[in-house]
């Protein structure tokens, strides 16, 4: 079976059942299988009407699964986490 390596990036903004936007970034990483390098979490300034500060990571990982299937993980990942799709902030 074919491998494939996946750049995947990850932030929250929001606390979580794991804690605060960091923890919540540390237990979606522990949620992935096949990590093989994973960057420092990184805080940062909110931007737009946010205000909240965010935490951002990236990790590649090694899968046997399609992209499409890849992509079918990580949302179910998000929506295990809670995750709730609603209205973007856009300028105007």
């Amino acid at each position: 079976m074919q491998s494939s390596t996946y750049a995947i990036a990850l932030g929250s903004n929001r606390c979580g059942r794991h804690g605060g936007p960091v923890a919540e970034v540390r237990a979606a990483i522990a949620a992935l299988d096949g990590v093989v390098a994973t960057s420092p979490i990184i805080g940062s300034a909110p931007l737009g009407p946010s205000i909240r500060r965010f935490a951002n990571a990236a990790v590649l990982l090694e899968s046997a699964l399609t992209p499409p299937q890849m992509l079918a993980r990580l949302k179910a990942i998000e929506r295990a986490f809670g995750r709730r799709r609603g209205a973007r902030w856009a300028r105007g």
